[in-house]
Formats: C-alpha cells, sequence, structure tokens
C-alpha cells in the first residue's frame, strides 16, 4: 500500500508567481471543461501535441511539489483529459489547483 506524502507543497514561494502564469496561460489556451466532485476534478483540454506537452510540463513539476495529489493524464476522443484526485484533507488544495487553470477562462465554470 502506498504512503500518502505529506498533505503540502513544496513550492519555494519564488517560484509560486511563474508556476501560477503557467497554469493560467494553458488553461486561457486550451481549457475545454472542468468537473468537480469532493475529492476530484477532471480538466478537459484541446487536444494537440503542443497542449499536450504544456499539459505534461505542468503535470511533471506539479507532481514534485504536491506529490499527494494523484495526477492522471489521458486522452479521449477530441480532448486531453487531466484527473486530479486528493486524499482526504487534500481536497482544498486540489480544488485551488483546479481554479487556477480555470482562471482566465471566465467561460469555463471551475
Amino acid at each position: 500500500m502506498r504512503e500518502t506524502p505529506p498533505i503540502a507543497c513544496t513550492l519555494s514561494p519564488d517560484d509560486m508567481p511563474q508556476r501560477a502564469a503557467d497554469i493560467r496561460a494553458l488553461g486561457r489556451d486550451a481549457l475545454l471543461t472542468v468537473e468537480r466532485s469532493e475529492a476530484r476534478a477532471t480538466l478537459r483540454f484541446r487536444r494537440d501535441p503542443s497542449t499536450r506537452a504544456r499539459v505534461e510540463t505542468i503535470l511533471a513539476a506539479e507532481s514534485k511539489c504536491c506529490a499527494f495529489i494523484d495526477f492522471e493524464l489521458a486522452d479521449a476522443g477530441d480532448a486531453i483529459v487531466l484527473t486530479l484526485a486528493a486524499p482526504k484533507g487534500g481536497e482544498p488544495a486540489m480544488h485551488m489547483l483546479a481554479e487556477l487553470f480555470a482562471a482566465a477562462k471566465p467561460d469555463v465554470a471551475a
């Protein structure tokens, strides 16, 4: 059984503004929809190679600083689907991340 990492973001305060900007830019450029439940968020992005590379880059970085969130990336029809799942207690941080993707896209409810 996998031990759940501590529920804490380890990203340095100096790196947070750039990471947030990168996430908002990806959301603005390619986010299609966000579906949320209590412990999960599913984000659908426009499917193209450039978007996939950007999602993978952010996913790799977020997997290191927010190791308690489970990230799953898949292709589904015309979309790239990123699923975020949080353990008990990690839901607020996971939802804040989903909201950050949707922040620059008011037509997508997060």
